[in-house]
């Protein structure tokens, strides 16, 4: 660089492209104005410019240099020129003067600090009335790159940084090639502050902003311009429509790795088809969205995604109504509805289940609700099967005992469509038996011969005792029964309980669409058919609102989609917990006791060994359970566990008082109903 300075007119120096500042503090600039009114331009402090190559401009102003050095010292030069001859000034008046000529431009001057778009248009519309005087500068001998990297040297750290100005220098640089480790050592900082720094310069102007005022992290913008166009503009988009002190950086990274394994195809291994078919639903609503707007479809899932885990709605189905709303499908009511349009592989014209007679069975195959076991005309459910789906029909647990019938867990299926067939032949045949049964016990007596009367009424037997005989009137065993059940179902329907230990009907295989008789005012639920021993219990304690179970329950889900995960991540080896479950509820079995029914539900045929039961489905479905879930469950089984004196003397035990696990209650477990 050749020091030797020389004087060049003021005016046709232009601004450097890489120049930092993107705001001027007015009053600091009134400041440096006073100075040159009254000491001039210090010629210890030249300006240092490079000879345009090629000059550049309009005939209102041909700029000859490009200013490198001492940018903030020509305008407040121009500006002293302006205002010679004015007489004394001081301070305050100086800044009026720049305020009123920034007004001018478009410039806000409510604040200290004013945009330098602004300042620097308010400076040179005083540079033609100036442009011949003369001020000290020494002129660069270099390119242009390295005129870019000596403004960077020079500039960076003078007063406070302007992460922006930084910004737009390294861009910039960037841009005429230079590299980011020549431009790190020219600075004197790190290769990771000059790539944070690119990526600011590059992020929404509105998330910039958010980073230089702290309320992000300055990460957020690099992580941000790494990933691809669409998932940046649906990442910008969601950090914008929500408050900044929800954003996090760990939260985004952990968003974008979930974005990575986020894959809607077609899962079709799926043995249940309503599953199948909600995953094909959603995969179809998913790339219909993506195609329309791929940013759309990733704004969605970060909507789903943020505060929790990676959960596709066939998984969940409380999640199944997230992932609606969150692609733009709004809808009221069941979401199964709103999303069923989506479904377009599957035709009742070719589903094999609506080839089923179309009489409808008391106990039909109504649990997973399919509309032609309904008698509803329709073109399509989400529970039908597709030409080339693998049969896996869910059947009715009243079914259990028929010939043809399969069960895995707490799951009864047939495999192919004759099993179908003659599982519900049998029990149509089932069905006629016990009809007529009924119809010949409600027939009336036929009145018996004299004689036979005597033999009979001599023969008879001494009249009961005045407290056993049964009164006219009394209800029967089963209608005691039925009441005892339709009291549950009308509690079940009103009651708002969400612990998870509930055993709502809605949710329950035993739930029917219509009697399971020919009286249409007998309960719609399986259990209601004939005289059977029916349990509930209203379970209570301090701290514990009451909820009132069903021992008949058998829910309609797998377990993963019941059990809660356990809030903390377990210390606990998982095999070694699955070991230990076994082992305590072995330990528990007794005649009486059957654990976790609201996990297993109960048989409905007594030739089946119910105390092994969960045992049999915990060895099924453990597999498909997180380690968390795992953890829920052995607190559950080492609570019960560690209270077997009490079963046996005042019967009270633990429960968790909701999913979080925060608060156990002591409870008790009463009979619920008249029994």
């Amino acid at each position: 660089m050749n020091e030797r300075i020389e004087m060049v007119p003021i005016g046709p120096i232009r601004k450097n492209r890489a120049q930092m500042r993107t705001t001027y503090d007015l009053t600091k600039l009134a400041e440096l104005t006073l100075q040159m009114i009254q000491r001039g331009f210090d010629g210890d402090k030249p300006l240092l410019i490079r000879k345009l190559d090629k000059p550049e401009g309009s005939t209102a102003m041909t700029y000859q240099y490009e200013n490198i050095r001492g940018h903030r010292r020509r305008m407040a030069m121009l500006m002293a020129l302006d205002c010679k001859g004015g007489g004394e000034w001081e301070i305050e008046a100086l800044r009026t003067v720049w305020k009123d000529l920034v007004v001018q431009f478009g410039g806000d001057v409510s604040e200290e600090v004013v945009s330098a778009e602004y300042v620097e248009a308010a400076a040179e519309s005083l540079a033609e009335a100036y442009r011949d005087e003369l001020v000290p500068a020494v002129i660069f001998q270099g390119d242009e790159k390295q005129a870019t990297l000596s403004l960077i040297s020079d500039n960076f750290g003078d007063e406070d940084p302007d992460p922006l100005g930084i910004a737009h220098a390294l861009q910039v640089a960037a841009q005429q090639g230079i590299n980011v480790n020549e431009v790190a050592s020219h600075m004197g900082q790190s290769r990771y502050f000059v790539e944070n720094h690119l990526a600011l310069g590059q992020v929404d102007a509105d998330i910039a902003q958010r980073i230089v005022r702290k309320e992000m992290s300055m990460s957020v913008a690099p992580l941000l311009m790494a990933q691809a166009e669409e998932v940046r503009e649906a990442l910008t988009q969601f950090i914008l429509m929500n408050p900044a002190h929800l954003i996090t950086l760990a939260g985004i990274k952990k968003l974008t790795k979930l974005f990575g394994k986020v894959s809607f195809t077609l899962p079709l291994s799926f043995p249940n088809s309503t599953r199948r078919n909600v995953a094909r639903a959603f995969c179809n609503l998913w790339h219909e969205v993506y195609s329309a707007n791929p940013a759309r479809a990733w704004l969605g899932a970060a909507v789903v995604l943020y505060n929790g885990d990676l959960i596709y709605p066939w998984d969940d189905p409380e999640y199944a109504g997230k992932w609606l709303r969150a692609l733009g499908v709004e809808f009221s009511g069941h979401w199964m509805a709103a999303v069923e349009p989506y479904l377009r592989e599957v035709a009742c014209a070719t589903c094999p289940i609506a080839q089923l007679p179309k009489e409808i069975l008391k106990v039909d195959l109504v649990a997973p609700g399919l509309p032609c076991r309904q008698g509803i005309a329709t073109e399509k459910c989400m529970h039908g099967l597709a030409e080339s789906d693998p049969f896996h029909v869910r059947v009715p647990m009243a079914w259990s005992s028929l010939k043809p019938v399969k069960r895995e867990g707490n799951v009864y299926f047939v495999d192919s469509f004759d099993d179908l067939q003659a599982a519900w032949t049998a029990q149509q045949k089932k069905e006629a038996k016990e009809a007529k049964a009924e119809a010949k016990e409600k027939a009336p007596e036929k009145p018996k011969k004299k004689d036979e009367a005597k033999v009979t009424t001599a023969a008879a037997a001494p009249t009961p005792a005045p407290e056993i005989q049964n009164k006219p009137g009394d209800p029967s065993p089963i209608e005691l029964m039925r009441a005892r059940i339709g009291m549950y179902m009308a509690h079940s329907e009103q009651d708002g309980r969400k612990h998870f230990m509930a055993t709502p009907c809605s949710t329950c295989q035993h739930k029917l669409a219509a009697s399971p008789t020919s009286d249409p005012a007998v309960p719609h639920c399986a259990w209601a058919s004939h005289t059977r021993s029916v349990t509930f219990k209203a379970i209570s304690g301090a701290g514990f609102e009451q909820m009132v179970v069903c021992h008949q329950y058998a829910p309609d889900r797998p377990w993963r989609e019941i059990v809660p995960e356990y809030p903390a991540a377990p210390a606990l080896e998982r095999g070694w917990m699955e070991r230990q479950i076994t082992m305590w509820v072995n330990d528990r079995k007794s005649g009486d006791y059957k654990p976790f029914q609201w996990l297993t539900g109960r048989p409905m045929s007594s030739g089946e060994r119910w105390d092994d039961w969960f045992l049999e489905q915990f060895k099924t479905q453990k597999g498909e359970l997180s380690s968390g879930q795992i953890f829920t469950l052995f607190l559950l089984v080492s609570g019960e566990w560690k209270q077997a004196e009490r079963w046996n003397g005042d019967k009270k035990f633990e429960l968790p008082v909701d999913a979080t696990f925060a608060q156990m209650a002591i409870v008790t477990a009463e009979k619920w109903g008249k029994e």
